[in-house]
């Protein structure tokens, strides 16, 4: 049980560590954006640059790295700029994925033993004595429960992490498209 209590307090703590990094303001900021897409419609890539050193967010860097280069490495730098940013927003979602999968196989250890302690009971006392069976029979419950407890949230929270990455990733790559696109 105590790995249990372990992994669900890493668990917990990735979760939310995760929940507020993503949200959608740190990632997106709308008003960031917005005068970002001004100043591209003005082709002011200077103010633009200026702009976004004044600012730490993925569209920011993503864009400090693209328009400080030369134009014909700018796609390049974008996109490697861009994979960044998404590798940086997946932080901790293998950990989570980890979790997910170690969570059940640590309860079953503890299932395993809780078992072999109801079993080392039967050479220590008469067959049929249902309170001392019961120690070894609840521990195996118990870990198994544990370990699913720590799985079931680990494993839902992954899955609607990536997505949201996902979403993102795709916005980021419209968001830094559009203001390219309007500045050639």
């Amino acid at each position: 049980m105590i790995l249990l209590i372990i992994s669900s307090l890493i668990c917990l703590s990735f979760i939310i560590e995760r929940w507020f990094s993503l949200r959608r303001e740190k990632i997106l900021p709308s008003g960031f954006i917005n005068e970002v897409q001004n100043l591209a419609a003005q082709k002011k890539v200077s103010e633009i640059l200026s702009l976004s050193r004044s600012h730490n967010n993925p569209v920011a860097r993503i864009l400090i790295e693209g328009l400080s280069a030369k134009p014909q490495d700018q796609e390049k730098k974008l996109e490697a700029a861009g994979k960044f940013e998404v590798m940086n927003m997946e932080k901790y979602l293998d950990i989570l994925g980890i979790l997910a999968t170690l969570g059940p196989l640590i309860g079953l250890l503890g299932t395993v033993t809780g078992m072999i302690n109801t079993f080392g009971v039967f050479e220590k006392v008469v067959v049929g004595d249902p309170l001392k069976l019961s120690a070894g029979i609840a521990e195996a419950l118990l870990n198994t429960a544990g370990g699913l407890l720590v799985a079931i949230p680990a494993y839902i929270a992954q899955k609607l992490y990536y997505r949201k990455v996902d979403r993102y990733s795709f916005e980021l790559e419209q968001v830094i498209q559009n203001t390219v696109d309007e500045l050639k």
